[in-house]
């Protein structure tokens, strides 16, 4: 073999050689899969690294681009970093995907609140409360109301519940008692709180409330709850029931 031949062969097979171990590593390094990055993700948010949880989901977006794929796991990692205003978007796709999915609901209010988004947050329990509403959609959205600041609208949410369960159930008189309680409306405040006492009249909650506004509780102090008797099911002067009544 000529000489410049053996030099040019020589020169290729060191080349070759050098590179041999990058080759190597490169192949030793596995790209991992998608159920493997997910998983990681997944363990990373349960042991409360939520960095590390968040940035996993970010490679499973990245190796697996699938619409919705990572964006529940993003949602949570990023609220619970505590940047609300990010996880909006994430939560907001999954929820619209799933909107009878109770904990993606919970997750999206929780991301609008945090991020002081209360209008938003307001529209989108108003909208729940027409598909139609239930007595817990209305409970909800007089809850958050409340918590920003819009009595009004509060008040018309937990009347709208009180309607709804036709008088049929403590909550929403509770809810309306303590809700008019907080806003100093006594009056308004024991007439509901004397609707919650008649499902059960030894309730001690109920009671000591209001005898912190001045009154005695007891069997005597009861009223029908006013929703009952508008739908007819109960007469004003129903009497409550019995504890051996009640189970």
């Amino acid at each position: 073999m000529p000489r410049n031949q053996n030099i040019a062969f020589l020169t290729a097979l060191l080349v070759i050689l050098a590179l041999l171990p990058m080759s190597l590593s490169g192949c030793a390094k596995r790209e991992r899969s998608a159920g493997e990055i997910r998983e990681s993700a997944n363990k990373a948010y349960d042991r409360g690294d939520y960095q590390t949880a968040l940035s996993e989901w970010d490679e499973y977006a990245r190796v697996y681009p699938v619409p919705l794929a990572s964006d529940l796991g993003r949602g949570k990692a990023l609220l619970a970093l505590e940047r609300p205003g990010e996880a909006i978007i994430p939560l907001e796709r999954v929820y619209r995907d799933d909107p009878r999915d109770d904990e993606k609901l919970q997750l999206l209010i929780s991301a609008l609140y945090g991020a002081g988004e209360h209008e938003r947050l307001i529209s989108l329990l108003r909208d729940r409360t027409r598909q139609p509403g239930t007595v817990e959609e209305f409970l909800r959205l007089g809850q958050y109301a409340q918590e920003i600041g819009d009595p009004d609208e509060a008040e018309r949410a937990l009347l709208a519940a009180a309607r709804v369960d036709r008088g049929l159930s403590v909550e929403p008189q509770l809810k309306l008692a303590e809700f008019y309680h907080g806003l100093g409306d006594e009056a308004n405040a024991l007439e509901r709180y004397a609707m919650a006492l008649w499902f059960d009249y030894t309730n001690e909650q109920i009671s000591q409330r209001i005898r912190t506004l001045g009154e005695t509780p007891g069997r005597t102090f009861v009223r029908v709850p006013r929703e009952a008797v508008e739908e007819g099911i109960l007469a004003p002067d129903a009497a409550p029931p019995e504890p051996e009544e009640r189970g």
